[in-house]
């Protein structure tokens, strides 16, 4: 347990990492959320919030991801298919104001919750490069998809204190 605080010139309004892919949010957000892949010591992406590898259909429109159990958001919530359905859902639609929208929308046509731990996402045609984006895109509680003051994710961390052109507290 501890706390870590970020000292800097300028905060970003936004703290959620779908509003922004900025490096001022990223610096603050990255401790406290999670993908569902990430990349090891020797850059090989890996499941993190996923249990293993997608399974991909035959055609490769349909990918099926299940998450590993256990997992807590930092507000005691469990991690399920839901809150990643939620992101997924908010990245792809093109009316949305992420930064993430590029990378996802006119793509992922649908996810859906197969059940608690099962994400089913489809696609519009085949699209090699979704692991990797799948790989960067922060998972947060579906309560906290629009908003952007704030974000709980299952990180090690937690947004605990915040003032405007000052600090940022986290704490663990």
């Amino acid at each position: 347990g501890g706390t870590l605080i970020f000292g800097v010139t300028s905060i970003s309004p936004y703290l959620n990492p779908l509003a922004s892919t900025n490096s001022r949010i990223q610096w603050v957000t990255d401790a406290v959320t999670e993908s569902l892949y990430t990349y090891n010591e020797e850059l090989k992406s890996v499941p993190l919030l996923a249990e293993g590898e997608p399974e991909i259909s035959s055609e490769g429109l349909t990918w099926t991801i299940k998450l590993k159990r256990g997992i807590t958001f930092s507000n005691g919530d469990p991690l399920t298919a839901e809150h990643v359905v939620a992101v997924l859902k908010f990245v792809s639609d093109p009316t949305s104001y992420s930064d993430w929208t590029s990378y996802f929308a006119n793509y992922v046509t649908d996810a859906r919750a197969v059940d608690d731990a099962t994400v089913e996402i489809t696609l519009s045609k085949p699209y090699g490069v979704l692991r990797s984006h799948l790989n960067g895109l922060p998972i947060v509680h579906k309560d906290f998809v629009t908003k952007t003051d704030s974000t709980v994710g299952t990180g090690p961390f937690k947004i605990d204190k915040v003032v405007q052109e000052q600090t940022i507290d986290l704490r663990s």
